[in-house]
């Protein structure tokens, strides 16, 4: 109990102390003909600084949000990365559980892929077509020290942008939540989809 409190108040004060300094908005890659970017993030203006540990950072698409790309193919994954963490694991998950996403869709280890301070793009090995459940987009990562990993954009906070699963408490919650209404941003993954 002891460690878990004592690590959540180091990553909180390491959040206030070096949060989200903007370095400048960076525009995401552009789409091809007759794809679309699933996104609520805007251009990435920096990266949040998180403690070392296990986290996985995702943005929630509700059933209602896919409205539109229901029926299109989910082709690629956008995301910004500033540094690249220890590993890194792109993962989507379909439909929504009582604390956290639902059925694991898709799993690929992309820590050798990584390009730091850019946008970086995954191409899913086999194309799924999305259908009307809530839709997850995460990225797992190990961070040895702590550092500024997955890029945001400046905010504000859209409900589902910013969710944060921190090992170390066993939790899904938003990074607004977790910083105390510091940290106010949605995090760079976009899903692109050949409509």
């Amino acid at each position: 109990m002891f460690v878990k409190i004592s690590r959540s108040l180091a990553l909180l004060g390491l959040l206030f102390c070096l949060a989200c300094e903007t370095t400048g908005l960076t525009p995401a890659p552009e789409l091809a003909a007759g794809e679309a970017a699933l996104n609520v993030d805007g251009d990435n203006d920096t990266a949040p600084f998180l403690a070392a540990g296990n986290y996985e950072a995702g943005v929630r698409f509700s059933a209602s949000q896919l409205g539109n790309y229901v029926g299109g193919e989910l082709v690629r994954i956008q995301y910004y990365m500033a540094n690249r963490p220890g590993s890194a694991t792109l993962r989507i998950y379909e439909d929504s559980g009582a604390d956290g996403p639902g059925n694991l869709l898709y799993s690929q280890g992309i820590t050798s892929e990584i390009v730091a301070n850019t946008w970086n793009e995954h191409t899913l090995d086999v194309p799924f077509t999305l259908g009307d459940k809530d839709l997850w987009i995460t990225l797992v990562m190990n961070l040895t020290q702590g550092d500024q990993t997955l890029g945001c954009d400046p905010g504000p906070n859209v409900n589902g942008g910013d969710l944060l699963f921190d090992s170390a408490d066993g939790l899904w919650e938003s990074l607004l939540d977790r910083s105390n209404g510091e940290v106010n941003i949605n995090w760079n993954l976009r899903a692109v989809v050949k409509l």
